[in-house]
């Protein structure tokens, strides 16, 4: 399978499948991390779904620290919104 890449706000976005689960991940890539050879690149973000992944870019460029602790308070896969503390 040919993986599908999509461009977000300047974010590449990977889908593939997971080789465990065989279910769909998205990779999400800065514009640095992608220009490096793809032997060396690293992905900022692994996501359930593209939305968790469109998700991450949005909080990322708003400048939100966004943690493995509290991105899942966001996470499509818990249902929960991401809590910024001014609510």
């Amino acid at each position: 399978m040919k993986n599908k890449v999509t461009t977000y706000k300047g974010f590449k976005i990977i889908e593939d499948i997971d080789y465990i689960t065989e279910k769909p991940i998205f990779k999400v890539y800065t514009k640095e991390e992608w220009a490096s050879s793809a032997v060396f690149r690293s992905f900022e973000w692994e996501a359930c779904s593209m939305k968790e992944a469109t998700d991450f870019v949005d909080l990322y460029k708003q400048g939100i620290v966004v943690t493995i602790d509290n991105f899942m308070d966001y996470s499509e896969v818990t249902g929960f919104r991401f809590f910024s503390g001014e609510e």
